[in-house]
């Protein structure tokens, strides 16, 4: 019931629909890592919500930084080959 709920909204969050199981997962081995077990408690997961839109926040700018890197990349790339 709860696990269904958090994958909701772990859907709502990720930009990539495949990933939101993996944004969920990693949020509960922080939750456990963190000793908050019971996830029947709505404290528990609000903040496991909050985890969640924390993780989400950092891989898409993990994502925007890697295509900018990427972008630079190849303009400097191209502009060190010779022309046609």
């Amino acid at each position: 019931e709860h696990y269904a709920h958090l994958l909701a909204i772990a859907r709502n969050l990720s930009r990539v629909p495949d990933e939101a199981e993996d944004l969920l997962h990693d949020a509960l081995l922080e939750a456990i890592r963190s000793g908050r077990s019971d996830f029947s408690q709505t404290a528990t997961l609000r903040w496991l919500t909050g985890i969640m839109r924390n993780l989400a926040a950092m891989t898409a700018r993990s994502a925007h930084r890697r295509r900018l890197r990427d972008t630079t990349w190849s303009g400097e790339r191209g502009a060190h080959e010779p022309p046609l």
